[in-house]
């Protein structure tokens, strides 16, 4: 039976993985599975794209079209996700496994998610909205317990750009490299910032003067906000712009790799952890790339293997300099 790939995709930045996925491996047959509208208009206009909704979250009528289309096919699936703790992952795996077609289940890179664990417990306020948004869209979702990038009893494939990470020494889990495509060049001085998420974690003022050098070296600065923090909401950013003179914000969602393509005068990136680091050094080797705080920002879900491949990739550390004065 014919196999086709099918890539549920809810970011700009799982639209970069699953173009990878599919280079590395010559897919000749594959769908999109977009979660709004504005990921469509990412990909190329020959390529099957199915969108679940428009703009805002996918509604009932996306969802059985969608499924109407997959029990035309007369093809077995290959089902990648980025996690579980989504109603459109968990619909079309338990529709697929349901129709007897599943071949195999996939995960795709998301955020830190192949170096340190997410989990939930099944009585979490998320995992009820979920289940309770699955019933209204005549959907299965299975109420989680533990890992988000965990379901089911069969073997998961997941897909890396590196091979050491918390999934290396689990016996549930196969890894399979992703190539990375290097667009390497020439580049002029400047500085992305990308924003993180949990900003109570870090002192801003602090953290602001421990990546005090790369704001003085660099006369052009950039940055992008985490897309999950509200721009009034981001302490960093509202730090950030105190200390220099000029910063030059990147509103819009467009993952880093793209960014990155676009901005041609940026040769340093920082962010606190974010495993886009990665991508970036694999992607432009050439680049200046550097983290902080990478125990104080995760605590407890911290993973060695994160600090191990950014010190294998030359991504440096910076200090972080607590108890300095508050005063920018």
């Amino acid at each position: 039976m014919e196999l086709t790939n099918v890539f549920v995709v809810f970011t700009s930045a799982h639209v970069f993985h699953a173009q990878n996925v599919i280079r590395t491996y010559n897919m000749p047959d594959y769908v999109f599975v977009c979660t709004n509208r504005s990921l469509a208009k990412e990909l190329d206009d020959q390529m099957q794209v199915i969108v679940l909704g428009g703009i805002y979250p996918f509604d009932l009528i996306a969802l059985l079209r969608c499924k109407a289309l997959f029990r035309r096919s007369k093809t077995e699936v290959r089902l990648f996700v980025p996690h579980f703790l989504n109603v459109a992952s968990q619909a079309l795996y338990s529709f697929f496994k349901a129709r007897g077609i599943l071949r195999e289940t996939c995960i795709l890179p998301d955020g830190n998610l192949l170096f340190n664990a997410y989990s939930v417990t099944k009585t979490s306020l998320g995992n009820i909205l979920r289940k309770v948004k699955s019933v209204l869209l005549l959907s299965n979702y299975d109420l989680i317990e533990g890992d988000i990038c965990s379901i089911g009893k069969g073997d998961i494939h997941v897909y890396s750009y590196l091979e050491n990470t918390r999934y290396s020494e689990d016996p549930r889990f196969f890894e399979r490299p992703i190539n990375m495509l290097i667009a390497d060049g020439k580049r002029s001085s400047g500085l992305l910032i990308l924003g993180h998420f949990n900003q109570k974690v870090l002192n801003s003022v602090s953290l602001c003067h421990s990546i005090s050098s790369l704001l003085d070296e660099n006369t052009v600065i950039y940055y992008k906000p985490h897309p999950r923090i509200k721009l009034g909401n981001d302490l960093f950013y509202k730090v950030l712009k105190k200390r220099v003179d000029s910063i030059s914000l990147i509103a819009n969602k467009i993952s880093v790799e793209k960014i990155l393509n676009k901005y041609r005068d940026l040769d340093t990136v920082f962010a606190v952890g974010s495993s886009s680091l990665i991508n970036v050094k694999l992607m432009y080797p050439s680049l200046e790339v550097h983290c902080c705080a990478l125990k104080e920002y995760f605590g407890s879900f911290f993973d060695q293997k994160l600090k191990e491949n950014f010190d294998r990739l030359k991504i440096s550390e910076l200090p972080y300099k607590t108890g300095q004065n508050t005063d920018i």
